[in-house]
């Protein structure tokens, strides 16, 4: 379904009366236009950490809508395709983002019905088909040596620079990387 149907419709997230006009019109737009990135700058309780959680969220559901997700993208059977949420720390990048995304996916009829994440396992969500959500922190070398579709860098803003690099730039490089070398030349979905 589309993204605007994804968000209204009781059968997925059902957030219509919490999703405000203007989000699921960015939203809309994003999906519908040419976009392989998307940057929210915005002030505090403009929606930012909601929106990521609908957009996470909306990628799972396409990933897991494929037969095959790891043969759609020339991965080899077993492979993980993950997306990650990466904050200045481990533990607010597991509350504020990871837990929006684990709220509109918990409360989420089509995710209850269809592809519910393993219960058993608290620190990332796990879907079936290899498909994955974990959270993480602004290190620079978090995001290697995983199959990442997408990924949030939550108050990029506050990482620390140190003398000789930026490391929300190092991050966003090698998130953009991993990204573009797996998953750009089929194109997002």
């Amino acid at each position: 379904v589309d993204i605007r149907t994804f968000i209204d419709s009781p059968e997925y997230l059902n957030a219509g009366k919490e999703c405000w006009e203007s989000i699921k019109d960015d939203l809309e737009a994003l999906f519908k236009g040419d976009y392989t990135e998307a940057v929210l700058c915005q002030a505090i309780g403009s929606g930012k950490s909601f929106a990521s959680s609908i957009i996470i969220s909306y990628l799972v559901y396409r990933l897991l809508c494929l037969k095959d997700p790891q043969a759609f993208f020339g991965l080899a059977r077993g492979s993980q395709i993950c997306f990650i949420n990466m904050s200045i720390r481990a533990d607010q990048s597991r509350k504020v983002v990871f837990g929006e995304i684990k709220a509109r996916i918990d409360n989420s009829p089509w995710f209850r019905n269809h592809y519910p994440p393993d219960p058993d396992i608290r620190s990332e969500l796990r879907f079936p088909k290899g498909i994955v959500i974990f959270p993480g922190n602004s290190q620079e070398t978090f995001p290697l040596g995983f199959n990442i579709f997408g990924g949030v860098m939550d108050e990029a803003a506050w990482y620390t620079d140190i003398e000789s690099h930026d490391v929300a730039e190092e991050i966003f490089n090698a998130l953009h990387s991993r990204i573009k070398n797996r998953f750009q030349e089929k194109g997002l979905l």
